[in-house]
């Protein structure tokens, strides 16, 4: 199972994020149009990190997960849901996840064409991983 897989099977099966986007987890942004809120995520770098006395297949990986929402607090909730959900959290298929670093970006809201905004919050996670 790819990272990639693993980030979205946990994001789309957690509890408190499924409440709020329901099925509208995906590795891209969608057409306009779309409902709110919603969350895009996507693996930045993968790579894989020589020299670590833990295990030689020990890769580092920056991800991405965008938190997209109709307001500035919907945006804040689902950010905040989703850092609770990746810190700590074993992607399936995989042993040994440390996150090292938690952030959620600035909600600011970007013209998306329409009268009403669209606010982001991105959360970076960087997580030192290996296959079990």
């Amino acid at each position: 199972m790819s990272l990639e897989t693993s980030i979205h099977s946990m994001l789309s099966t957690d509890t408190a994020i499924k409440g709020q986007v329901s099925d509208r987890v995906s590795p891209y942004i969608d057409d306009e149009g779309t409902e709110f809120p919603r969350i895009a995520y996507r693996v930045e770098a993968d790579e894989r990190v020589a020299g670590l006395i833990q295990n030689d297949s020990t890769r580092v990986a920056t991800v991405q997960v965008d938190c997209i929402a109709r307001s500035e607090a919907d945006a804040a909730t689902l950010s905040g849901d989703v850092e609770e959900a990746l810190r700590g959290t074993t992607p399936t298929g995989y042993s040994g996840v440390v996150v090292i670093q938690d952030t959620a970006g600035d909600a600011s809201p970007p013209f998306d064409g329409s009268r009403d905004p669209v606010y982001t919050r991105t959360v970076t996670t960087l997580v030192f991983y290996w296959e079990s």
